[in-house]
């Protein structure tokens, strides 16, 4: 499992987590939030270019494809300077 949480304002930390008898974090970074965000869109449309290519189009591709505009203007709060 993979569990997100906020570092700080800009910043989330990602740790990977197995839990078979007891939790055990195998791995945790940082990164940015605004890169982290990019990459998620970034690979969100290409899973919707393959299977809109492919042609196996899902109810789960419609929940992503729905999903995407949010996580955009999240992403634009982000960018937006400070007052």
């Amino acid at each position: 499992m993979v569990e997100v949480s906020r570092a700080s304002e800009d910043v989330l930390r990602l740790r990977a987590i197995e839990r078979a008898w007891q939790e055990q974090e195998i791995a945790c970074e940082d990164a940015r939030a605004l890169d982290f965000i990019d990459g998620l869109l970034a690979c969100s449309e290409g899973v919707l270019a393959a299977c809109r290519q492919k042609g196996c189009w899902s109810v789960d591709a419609d929940k992503l494809e729905a999903t995407l505009p949010l996580l955009r203007g999240e992403a634009a709060k982000l960018t937006k300077p400070q007052s």
